[in-house]
């Protein structure tokens, strides 16, 4: 189970950088994760997270550790991502 909790941190790291990025004036750029804005306005961000993180957990009940592991990996990448575009909109770099 340490590899859900992981999962479970990196999505709430990667909802919190997101939620920073918008406020810096940054956009999402995941098609899938617009769709659930789209539809379901700035809460959309939440309800993507929701169910994402139920995925994970079946993934964990189901013993699918290795696709949780890759889903983290994943999602490490993701919240760099996000890190690397706050640094930017807060004018911390170069653009």
């Amino acid at each position: 189970m340490v590899w859900l909790l992981v999962f479970l941190l990196l999505q709430l790291a990667d909802f919190a950088t997101t939620f920073i990025a918008f406020k810096l004036g940054g956009s999402e750029q995941n098609p899938l994760i617009l769709g659930f804005i789209g539809a379901f306005g700035q809460q959309g961000l939440l309800i993507a997270k929701v169910v994402v993180i139920i995925g994970g957990t079946v993934l964990a009940l189901a013993s699918k550790y290795r696709a949780l592991r890759i889903a983290s990996i994943v999602f490490v990448g993701v919240v760099l991502w996000n890190v690397v575009a706050i640094v930017r909109l807060a004018g911390l770099v170069g653009k």
